[in-house]
C-alpha cells in the first residue's frame, strides 16, 4: 500500500519534472523571442529617428522653395512689365515705319510691272529673231568647213 503510493508519487514527481523540462524549454523560447522582438523594436526606433530626420530636412527644402518661388514671381512681374514696355515700343516703331518713306506693297507690283514692260518689250524681238534665225539655219542644212 506504501509502496503503490510511494509509486504514485514518484511518478507524478516525473511527470513534474518532465513538465518543468517542457515549460523551462518554452520559457528560454520566450526569453529568445523577446530578444528579437528588442531588437526589432530598437531598429524600428532607429528607423523612425531617421523618419523625424528625413521630415525636418523636407520641411526645410520646402520653405526654402517657398521663398524661391516668392522671388521668382517677384522676378517674373518684372519681366511682365518689361515685356508690356518693349511690346508697346514695338507697336509705335511699326506705325512710324508705315508712315515713313517705305515704299508699299502697291507701289513695288507698279515697279515690278514697269520692269516687267521695259524687258519684255526687248527680249521678245530677240527670242522672235533667234528663232528665226534657227529656222533659216536648219533649212539651209547643216555646215560644211
Amino acid at each position: 500500500m506504501w509502496e503503490e503510493r510511494l509509486d504514485r508519487i514518484d511518478g507524478r514527481l516525473d511527470r513534474l519534472e518532465t513538465g518543468q523540462t517542457e515549460l523551462q524549454g518554452k520559457v528560454a523560447r520566450l526569453e529568445t523571442g523577446q530578444a528579437v522582438l528588442r531588437g526589432t523594436v530598437a531598429r524600428l526606433e532607429s528607423g523612425q529617428v531617421e523618419l523625424q530626420s528625413t521630415v525636418a530636412r523636407l520641411a526645410t527644402g520646402q520653405t526654402e522653395q517657398r521663398s524661391e518661388i516668392g522671388r521668382l514671381d517677384g522676378r517674373i512681374d518684372t519681366l511682365d512689365r518689361h515685356m508690356h514696355v518693349l511690346h508697346e515700343e514695338t507697336i509705335s516703331r511699326i506705325a512710324a515705319i508705315s508712315e515713313g518713306p517705305w515704299a508699299t506693297k502697291a507701289d513695288i507690283t507698279r515697279v515690278v510691272d514697269k520692269i516687267d514692260e521695259l524687258v519684255g518689250g526687248r527680249i521678245v524681238p530677240l527670242e522672235v529673231s533667234v528663232r528665226s534665225l534657227s529656222r533659216e539655219r536648219k533649212a539651209r542644212g547643216p555646215r560644211r568647213g
